[in-house]
């Protein structure tokens, strides 16, 4: 493994953007972890002569933070945001300490959002997007991967950001060609899904957002090979299991061995190209619909190339979830679900099944968009075969007719919803 991923250490590529595929980007590079390590971040704090703008989710290695504190002493403006939320305060607490009193510019971010992106920008010109956080205790064991942009309007939409973010601004995203930004990512990475034809390479390290499932579901049913890889987990096991049943080749790694950090979307992937999704998005709501994430979109054969190759490798260091089938005679059916529903209500649905299955439910709202509501989305059913789902019904949704739709190893059930 170690021959393996030191051949693939760093590579050259150009960012193509989808909308103008035409035009020749500068190049840029990537780095792979574990194998890169995390010395090359030093080493481009140290090439600034401007600027730096670090945003991270986890900071506690003293070389990067040696690194800066260098920097900035020299009269470079180096700045930097650390998530407060969640286990912001725990992970960057001394970091906060380690920049008191020097010349670095240190603000946590809004401790109502959690900032999970991973970029930094050296001198306003060159931006890294990752999906990797700066924790050493994590380095030899985690795929990740780091790239670089020199494309002006991308990197102008990261110093964007950050400028309103540091600033304490809300949500204020700059946008840039091929730069997803969170919250509001889902939309970008389902385009990148459903666009795929032929094959569907995904590494992630959470499986708990409704509308990705049902994305990858929907592929695997009209006949493009899905395969997805990731860290064994009990908290997406229902979830994984279900996207098994519809046709999806899941392979799980033990925690203790490679840890499925990274979050990479890889469709129609070959040696002649296809298209990427690499950045801090994890498939669960919160990192899609709330979050501060970071990604991006790539298209360039090189870098496709390299990520297949290492999607391909890691899918062989796994296990792989059976298919469960329904035995002969053995079918879905309805017990219990309203046709007509009310702006704040919680409407319950519960299907008949076998027991023990995996089974999944979408909601499509009147406006199109998939439900992302709690209370949706993966379930098991209990020793008589039942399972059912509970969740709000928004006082914003718009009035109109959804669809539900259940699906379980024993088949797959739509109907209507009236929203009056």
């Amino acid at each position: 493994m170690r021959r393996f991923l030191s051949s693939l250490l760093l590579v050259t590529m150009g960012l193509v953007t989808t909308a103008l595929p035409s035009v020749a980007y500068p190049l840029a590079l990537t780095h792979l972890e574990p194998s890169a390590g995390y010395g090359w971040v030093v080493t481009e704090i140290r090439a600034a002569t401007k600027s730096v703008d670090l945003s991270m989710y986890e900071l506690e290695d003293p070389a990067i933070e040696a690194a800066l504190i260098a920097k900035a002493k020299t009269g470079v403006r180096v700045r930097v945001l650390l998530n407060l939320d969640y286990t912001g305060t725990r992970a960057n607490t001394p970091a906060v300490h380690a920049f008191a009193g020097t010349k670095v510019q240190v603000h946590w971010a809004p401790a109502n959002q959690i900032f999970h992106a991973k970029y930094l920008v050296i001198d306003a010109v060159r931006g890294w997007i990752g999906t990797g956080n700066f924790t050493p205790q994590y380095y030899a064991s985690s795929r990740d991967v780091w790239v670089v942009t020199t494309v002006p309007a991308q990197v102008a939409a990261m110093t964007g950001t950050f400028q309103h973010d540091f600033a304490g601004g809300t949500n204020q995203l700059v946008r840039g060609p091929n730069i997803v930004w969170s919250p509001g990512s889902a939309p970008a990475l389902v385009s990148v899904i459903t666009a795929a034809r032929h094959s569907l390479w995904i590494e992630n390290e959470e499986m708990k957002n409704p509308t990705i499932e049902a994305a990858l579901a929907g592929a695997a049913r009209r006949g493009v090979s899905v395969h997805v890889t990731m860290t064994a987990s009990s908290s997406w096991a229902a979830a994984l299991a279900s996207l098994a049943n519809a046709g999806v080749h899941v392979v799980t790694l033990d925690p203790h061995s490679l840890y499925i950090h990274a979050k990479l979307i890889c469709a129609d992937c070959s040696l002649s190209g296809g298209t990427l999704f690499l950045g801090s998005e994890n498939f669960s709501t919160y990192s899609l619909d709330k979050n501060r994430e970071l990604g991006i979109i790539v298209t360039t054969p090189t870098i496709v190339r390299l990520i297949s190759t290492v999607l391909a490798h890691d899918a062989t260091m796994g296990t792989t979830l059976p298919v469960i089938h329904a035995p002969a005679g053995q079918t879905l059916s309805v017990i219990s679900a309203p046709t007509q529903v009310s702006l704040g209500d919680d409407p319950t649905i519960t299907v008949a099944t076998r027991a023990g299955a995996a089974c999944t439910l979408m909601v499509t709202l009147p406006s199109g968009h998939v439900s992302a509501a709690s209370g949706l989305g993966a379930a098991t059913a209990d020793s008589s075969g039942h399972v059912s789902w509970t969740w709000h019904i928004s006082t914003r949704t718009s009035l109109g007719t959804a669809t539900w739709t259940a699906t379980c190893p024993t088949g797959t059930i739509t109907r209507n919803l009236v929203i009056q």
